[in-house]
């Protein structure tokens, strides 16, 4: 099982939307999307959604907005993506 990290070199500097905030710090929500995708293609890692999930990241650095978690897994193919409640 792969399991990406946050602070890992090859993403964690990578803009979240963009700088000053990063992926190191305010990525978990792209982070968890890439471990999920990756267990069905290894060729998903933070560093290649970054571009297409960064507009679910919120502007002030506050990380990933809630509504974006099921819109990231539905655009990567995944069909049964229910939102819990909390999330609200």
């Amino acid at each position: 099982m792969t399991k990406y990290m946050q602070t890992d070199s090859r993403w964690g500097g990578l803009g979240y939307p963009k700088s000053p905030y990063f992926i190191r710090n305010c990525g978990c929500g792209e982070v968890s999307i890439a471990n999920i995708l990756v267990e069905f293609d290894t060729k998903y890692t933070p560093a290649n959604i970054q571009p297409y999930c960064k507009q679910y990241a919120d502007p002030n650095g506050n990380g990933t907005y809630h509504s974006g978690i099921p819109k990231m897994l539905t655009h990567y193919g995944l069909t049964e993506v229910k939102e819990h409640a909390t999330m609200k």
